[in-house]
């Protein structure tokens, strides 16, 4: 067997390294991890574990890959297929990364009054850095839709010429 028939053909298959991070995350939902993230929406709280977002990720990544399978033969681009597994991959990893290794907030009470908000408040803002990091997942599944409508709609043109 040569290398030129690797096992995931990821040159021309580049969702396949979808399979391979779904599985990285299922193993980091079998380690305990104590960190969680909170968000405060008006007056909700929305508290989920580090293995929580791991768990997310592993199902959203295979349905992803999923979702590649059944529709890799009709897609508009290979170069949005790229930018999307990338973007997906890099956005799941820094996402946990950020959740898993926010340091200079581990020991630290929860809520806060104003005062000591203001006075501990890091000069990195880490919230707007998840928001931009949504924003920027949004943007990429959107580009995912417009691959599999735009290839969809291409073949659909091709039929109708012949």
């Amino acid at each position: 067997m040569s290398m030129r028939s690797s096992f995931l053909q990821i040159k021309q298959r580049p969702f396949e390294l979808l399979s391979i991070f779904a599985f990285l995350f299922f193993i980091i939902t079998l380690i305990p991890f104590k960190e969680s993230l909170d968000i405060n929406l008006h007056d909700t709280y929305i508290v989920f574990t580090a293995n929580f977002a791991a768990g997310m990720f592993t199902v959203y990544l295979v349905l992803v890959w999923l979702i590649y399978l059944l529709s890799n033969r009709f897609l508009l681009s290979k170069k949005l297929i790229w930018i999307h597994v990338l973007t997906t991959i890099v956005f799941a990893v820094l996402f946990m990364a950020m959740l898993l290794f926010k340091g200079f907030l581990n020991g630290a009470p929860r809520r806060y009054s104003m005062n000591e908000l203001n006075a501990t408040r890091p000069v990195f803002n880490i919230y707007m850095t998840y928001w931009v990091l949504i924003l920027t997942a949004v943007i990429t599944q959107i580009l995912f839709l417009i691959n599999i409508v735009g290839g969809i709609l291409k073949r659909m043109l091709v039929k109708q010429h012949y």
